[in-house]
């Protein structure tokens, strides 16, 4: 009689390694929904940023307030109001953040201004009593001074020097005005005790100079 073998039981080892198998593919299911889960996560987190950045350009060209604007070409100095000055709406997206809504009377530019330009307070000046006094940049003062003998016009920037000493009494005066045969320039105040004693004596010739331009 042929007795059938006995089924073989699992050993230790055998339960040992799939116990570590079943493990293993448990741990990788998690990492995988873990990983679908953080992308999904990522995804709607980005396309919620992009709708946001959308909705705030949107916003920035749709919603609009009023400004003023140059209703024709400005010099500089010169008196704002009515006649020169308009408010006309614009989309958030192009008004400056020191747009000017409103103006006192006597109030000047301080710079020229193209016809539609927008008025901006650091071009504008509340105080100045004259077109010269708006025109004069901080810490300077105005001096007319005799200049019969040069091509200087408003917009130069000139070169005094003490015709007793031969020296620079003050460099990189800008013109303000011409007007026959005198020019007023604006000087640092730093340099207008050289100047007085220039002018006291023997006085000043003025040459042009080339304008430095800054470039960045």
């Amino acid at each position: 009689m042929v007795v059938p073998p006995r089924p073989s039981l699992p050993t230790p080892l055998h339960i040992t390694v799939a116990g570590r198998l079943r493990t293993a593919a448990a741990r990788y299911r998690l990492l995988r929904i873990a990983a679908v889960v953080t992308i999904a996560l990522v995804v709607a987190a980005t396309l919620e940023r992009a709708h946001d950045r959308a909705a705030d350009a949107e916003a920035a060209w749709t919603t609009t307030g009023s400004v003023l604007v140059a209703a024709a070409d400005i010099p500089a100095g010169d008196l704002l109001g009515p006649a020169s000055i308009t408010a006309m709406p614009v989309p958030a997206g192009l008004r400056p953040p020191d747009a000017v809504t409103d103006v006192e009377p006597g109030a000047r530019t301080t710079v020229d201004l193209a016809v539609g330009e927008i008025l901006r307070s650091s071009r504008v000046d509340r105080d100045a009593g004259s077109r010269l006094a708006a025109l004069l940049p901080d810490d300077h003062l105005a001096f007319t001074i005799p200049a019969d003998d040069t091509e200087a016009v408003a917009g130069d920037v000139v070169r005094l020097y003490d015709l007793t000493t031969n020296r620079v009494a003050v460099d990189g005066a800008r013109v303000l005005d011409r007007h026959d045969d005198t020019i007023t320039v604006a000087v640092p105040e730093r340099n207008t005790r050289d100047l007085i004693a220039a002018l006291g004596t023997g006085g000043t010739v003025v040459a042009i100079m080339r304008p430095v331009v800054s470039r960045g």
